[in-house]
């Protein structure tokens, strides 16, 4: 009997835990998207994000979600990022990157571009990568960075190929489907986050413009009408122009790749698309 309460008590601290782990890497991806879309001269060949940089004073990333939020950033740009909280004048980042472009070699070039080592240490491979430096230093290390990744390799050729794992009708996205999805994460190197694609599913609603180039849908399953919302982020393509251009309206049928996403907005969380691949459907 005791066994079994002991059992229950650590269940529920392990739940609770993982929902407070959720709820931290929510809140510091909003900021970060915030980040990302106050970049005035577009979208840097490698993005270096840090809780400090136009941030909140006092605001703090988690060192154990950082890691998480570059996979994140890596997913919605197509770009190898960097992630960096920092404690006590000290910067801990970590990096993810993509197909061709080798992130430890990347590491490895700034940190012997001067006269002094960038970094206190750091290690990894060519997809994740871990670090430490003085805090002064993160605005070093940004323009290194950037630098780098634009000579090295024209941005064009740095974006990660898109790859889907399975085709779902969104009348088979039930909450059994999208618990068991969330036991298989967390994502990353090694356990790549699913991508699911669902072909001829209508607009439900026009699409909506979100700061000029993003899109904001609505879409419905043509069987039995189950709809979900979600976004087009275009930061690897113009989706909202494409949708100009093609005349994309409310009840055309689409083929939709997409990520899952939790928002834990208090208000109006929920399951939504995080749509990676939009286009008209040929059915």
């Amino acid at each position: 009997w005791s066994s079994d309460v002991c059992s229950s008590d650590l269940a529920e601290k392990l739940h609770r835990l993982n929902d407070e782990r959720r709820a931290t890497e929510a809140e510091a991806l909003r900021t970060i998207e915030g980040q990302i879309e106050a970049m005035t001269e577009g979208a840097p060949a490698c993005f270096v994000l840090d809780d400090a940089h136009g941030g909140t004073e006092g605001a703090r990333w988690h060192r154990g979600v950082i890691g998480i939020l570059a996979s994140r950033v890596v997913d919605k740009t197509g770009r190898p990022a960097l992630v960096i909280t920092h404690e006590d004048g000290q910067a801990y980042g970590s990096g993810r990157s993509v197909s061709g472009f080798h992130l430890l070699d990347a590491l490895t070039s700034v940190d012997g571009e001067g006269e002094e080592r960038l970094f206190a240490r750091f290690g990894g491979h060519a997809h994740a990568v871990g670090f430490s430096l003085a805090s002064e230093r993160v605005g070093e290390l940004r323009a290194r960075m950037v630098r780098y990744a634009t000579t090295t390799r024209d941005v064009a050729e740095v974006v990660e190929e898109l790859a889907c794992d399975a085709e779902v009708r969104l009348g088979e996205l039930t909450e059994p489907f999208l618990a068991a999805l969330e036991q298989l994460g967390p994502f990353g190197n090694g356990n790549a986050e699913p991508v699911f694609v669902s072909r001829g599913v209508r607009l439900s609603m026009a699409l909506k413009v979100i700061k000029e180039r993003h899109l904001r849908v609505m879409v419905e399953d043509v069987a039995d009408g189950v709809q979900f919302g979600g976004m087009a982020w275009s930061r690897r393509t113009d989706w909202a122009a494409m949708a100009q251009e093609q005349g994309w309206s409310s009840g055309d049928l689409m083929d939709l790749a997409y990520r899952l996403r939790r928002n834990w907005h208090p208000t109006y969380g929920g399951w939504e698309l995080e749509i990676v691949g939009i286009r008209l459907s040929a059915t």
